[in-house]
């Protein structure tokens, strides 16, 4: 419940926040529009006849000072306000514009350049349905100071026009935005369930390494009840599976680790309880990821227990050789073998604690046996393009 409510909250904050970038474009838009119109406006109303000097200058500049305040209004607090107070001055400017400043009936309107700006600017900065209102206060105060008839209809066909594109767009960028936010959203999630499932997976793998192990060595009569091996082991994987409970998640160490060393210390660290396996090594320095250290070497470990629990075999091989960009780990006994297509689907020791492990850092695992033909396990993992 609280997930779910903390995602809906970063979405909305999301959305507010591209609205709130939109809305700064349509000011800054707004704004650039009013300014440009103004000095339209300047320069067909100084082309009017029959107007003093003084009573042109005074109207002129009274229009500029507005629309220089007007804008920087708009630019500092991009509320309503401001541009509804623009509307209404441009609106009366509009309405006794004759007043203003007379011109013939052959000389162009012009207020309609004025009009045409505060009209688009309040279009931008008002809902779609305020502009619609803008535009009918526009044209009506065009129609109240004598403007054609032509010019009050184009007035309302671009209003109109502006303010259906304006919803379209604004309907169209918050659904864009939504998608993204629920992709993201989505993409986390999916982050988080293959991390939660990478993780049950290494703890499985350990319990089947460990316990599990140590259980069917019991069952088997290999290690005795009560006896000091099997006091041993069970410490050995208590601690294992207690490491492992610890993490709170897979993590990938990205710094480098010698895996020759690594796989060299298994056979002083072998497990209480398993027949002694003499294990030859052919080793070659190689350097890799911690993570891919510890895939390599846990997943050895696991092939060499198969060997001294299932093959009847003393002896085991684990090489190491350098192919290209990959690196391959290959463990061979000349034990009794087994037939790979009738393992269990339920027994994890090659498919949990090898394939799996290995696909867990992008690695592969193959497996290759026949009765009486001994088992060989072959590990690779390729190093990224730009890796050393």
């Amino acid at each position: 419940m609280e997930t779910g409510t903390l995602d809906s909250a970063r979405e909305k904050q999301r959305v507010s926040l591209t609205q709130q970038r939109l809305r700064i474009g349509f000011t800054r838009i707004a704004v650039a529009v009013r300014l440009v119109t103004t000095a339209g406006t300047v320069v067909v109303a100084s082309a009017a006849h029959g107007v003093s000097g003084a009573q042109l200058g005074l109207v002129v500049s009274a229009m500029v000072l507005w629309s220089v305040i007007s804008a920087v209004a708009v630019l500092d607090n991009a509320n309503s306000l401001a541009a509804a107070a623009d509307v209404a001055i441009v609106g009366m400017i509009c309405a006794i514009d004759d007043w203003l400043l007379p011109s013939p009936s052959d000389h162009v309107d012009w207020t309609i350049l004025l009009a045409i700006g505060s009209l688009l600017a309040g279009q931008m900065l008002f809902s779609a349905s305020g502009g619609l209102i803008v535009c009918a206060v526009l044209a009506s105060a065009q129609h109240v100071g004598g403007a054609s008839a032509y010019i009050v209809a184009m007035l309302v066909a671009q209003g109109t026009v502006t303010a259906v594109l304006i919803h379209l767009l604004n309907n169209a960028v918050r659904q864009v935005d939504e998608a993204v936010t629920h992709a993201a959203s989505a993409y986390v999630h999916a982050v988080i369930a293959a991390a939660v499932r990478a993780d049950e997976d290494d703890y499985q793998r350990r319990l089947h390494d460990t316990g599990l192990a140590t259980l069917t060595m019991v069952a088997s009569g290999a290690v005795q009840d009560g006896s000091t091996m099997l006091r041993q082991r069970a410490a050995a994987d208590l601690s294992t599976l207690q490491s492992a409970g610890d993490r709170t998640a897979p993590t990938k160490d990205l710094s480098d680790s010698s895996l020759d060393l690594a796989l060299q210390t298994l056979e002083s660290t072998w497990v209480p309880g398993l027949p002694q396996l003499r294990i030859d090594f052919d080793l070659v320095p190689v350097r890799l990821p911690k993570h891919v250290v510890m895939a390599f070497t846990e997943a050895t470990a696991e092939a060499l227990t198969n060997v001294a629990r299932h093959s009847g075999s003393q002896i085991a091989s684990v090489s190491v050789r350098e192919c290209g960009d990959g690196i391959e780990v290959t463990v061979r006994d000349d034990g009794r073998g087994f037939d790979t297509r009738q393992v269990p689907h339920h027994r994890r020791g090659l498919r949990g604690s090898i394939v799996d492990r290995m696909s867990a850092v992008g690695g592969t695992a193959d497996v290759q046996s026949g009765r009486c033909k001994g088992t060989s396990v072959t590990m690779r993992w390729w190093r990224v393009r730009g890796d050393s």
